[in-house]
């Protein structure tokens, strides 16, 4: 595994342990492949990617069509938690699962924090599959 996927997945874990309820989290193509990921047991990676994929496709299509641009953040909300997926570049998303009590602005703004570092991490030296 590469130094940079190694920092990447060390972000990943460091989002899931910081105390904000979250309990998964997966680096995700456009295509839905997953990447880098601190996925538990209850969750595949292939399934999460799939959904990922989906949702940002979804959210996309919503998103140009009533505003005109592409989607930054998507929420699915129900009584079992929350399902976020957040746009790291046109290539990649961030995708989370966190615990029905989780404070959603503070969800967002890890979030986005991990997303930032991400995005700063690619910016070293491009990602690549090995």
């Amino acid at each position: 595994m590469s130094e940079q996927l190694l920092q990447i997945e060390n972000i990943l874990k460091k989002l899931t342990s910081a105390g904000t309820k979250i309990t998964s989290s997966l680096l995700v193509t456009s295509e839905g492949l997953p990447m880098a990921g601190a996925i538990p047991g209850e969750y595949e990676q292939e399934s999460l990617g799939a959904m990922a994929a989906l949702m940002l496709s979804m959210s996309d299509e919503v998103a140009e069509e009533l505003l005109k641009s592409k989607s930054e953040l998507s929420i699915v909300m129900n009584n079992k938690g929350y399902v976020v997926s957040s746009r790291i570049n046109d290539d990649l998303s961030l995708l989370v699962t966190a615990k029905p009590e989780a404070k959603l602005g503070l969800l967002i703004y890890f979030l986005k924090k991990a997303s930032k570092e991400i995005k700063e991490a690619l910016e070293t030296k491009s990602l690549t599959l090995t």
